[in-house]
């Protein structure tokens, strides 16, 4: 869902969000879809699983929780990269 959103942003095509684009666990889909599709890759959730009577900053700070581990994951430096120095502006010593 994400590769196909930056994808679309590439070709300018207006993109919705909606829930069900996303990927879940294997046993939010369809047994008939997934023995047509084959073995799962990967499924993964943003949402917050909290009861519908949780309060919405429990839910917020769940989100956030779970949008910071995913960063942290795919996005965290590897250490192979060396700090670079900002390139200097015009007339700048």
């Amino acid at each position: 869902d994400m590769t196909l959103g930056q994808w679309f942003r590439g070709l300018d095509v207006e993109v919705v969000h909606e829930e069900g684009f996303h990927q879940a666990e294997p046993f939010n889909y369809h047994e008939d879809l997934l023995r047509a599709s084959g073995t799962p890759v990967s499924f993964h959730r943003f949402g917050a699983r909290l009861p519908a009577s949780a309060k919405a900053e429990e839910v917020a700070a769940v989100r956030q929780k779970n949008w910071r581990s995913w960063v942290e994951t795919y996005f965290s430096p590897s250490g192979n990269e060396t700090a670079r120095p900002r390139p200097k502006e015009a007339g700048e010593l």
